[in-house]
């Protein structure tokens, strides 16, 4: 598979505390682009995906919200400028964004290409977020109700400690009060249906939401992950954050783009986390 980067032309050693990559058909030295992300958040998968379906080799460090921030700002000299992940350092510039990264995966890959300049593909990728912004604030407001969730939030390290629904509760209201939406609670599952109603009219029984598969289906079949999270052993999500993950009426009712959110992964590429 595409996704397993360090293979039969590359070898990867360390120099000078940088992880490079020589092929060795010429080999030439590459410092491998480095991603930093968190292995359970979509944003984070659809950039992972596009780096895998396009063939490239990266190195992966986990981000941890609140305990990682002030050690990323002192690493990118970034102090005041919002910041979140993914984000990716490469030998020339760093991404701040999966669409960045995304971008980068089409100028260097190989393979089919993802049709980023393709205005269309911007559009599903906006849909796309805006689907998980509303999911993320559901999410975050259900996970406060739910004890067993709250602890399975917490990087393993820290579920036994004294206090740890605590710590969890602090980084539940972290994340909404970093990342809130201009919708009321009681909106968010209509308007995430809404937009997933413009999916399925734009899919219309076709595989792919253009003419061939590009980085719009990527990014919208990650988004599904915050309606029914895809089956164990693709994306690392902890058993107790299931329940309030899924939500039962938004994945009755799109059960066919759940489905289609499965075949795409098939057909595409899907890293394997």
């Amino acid at each position: 598979m595409k996704n397993q980067l360090i293979c039969e032309h590359w070898c990867e050693t360390v120099v000078a505390g940088i992880v490079v990559e020589t092929t060795l058909d010429t080999g030439k030295q590459v410092q491998l682009p480095h991603m930093f992300g968190i292995s359970y958040s979509p944003w984070t998968y659809k950039s992972r995906w596009a780096l895998a379906n396009r063939g490239l080799a990266y190195r992966y460090s986990e981000y941890t919200p609140m305990i990682s921030k002030w050690m990323m700002r002192m690493r990118l000299r970034c102090w005041s400028e919002s910041l979140t992940v993914p984000l990716m350092m490469t030998e020339q510039e760093t991404l701040f964004s999966s669409w960045d990264i995304g971008v980068f995966a089409e100028q260097h890959g190989t393979g089919n290409p993802l049709q980023m300049a393709d205005p269309r593909v911007q559009h599903w990728n906006r849909l796309s977020d805006r689907i998980l912004e509303l999911g993320r604030i559901r999410i975050s407001l259900s996970i406060r109700h739910e004890p067993n969730a709250l602890k399975a939030a917490l990087p393993s390290g820290l579920r036994w400690i004294p206090g740890g629904r605590m710590i969890a509760r602090q980084g539940v209201n972290y994340m909404l009060k970093t990342y809130p939406v201009d919708v009321a609670e009681d909106q968010l599952i209509e308007q995430t249906a809404t937009l997933l109603a413009e999916v399925r009219a734009g899919l219309a029984g076709k595989p792919y939401l253009l003419e061939q598969p590009s980085y719009a289906d990527l990014a919208v079949a990650s988004c599904l992950q915050m309606v029914r999270p895809v089956a164990a052993g693709i994306i690392p999500l902890n058993s107790d954050l299931h329940s309030v993950w899924a939500e039962s009426t938004l994945s009755a009712s799109f059960d066919d783009l759940c489905h289609w959110r499965d075949e795409t992964m098939r057909e595409l590429n899907a890293p394997l986390l």
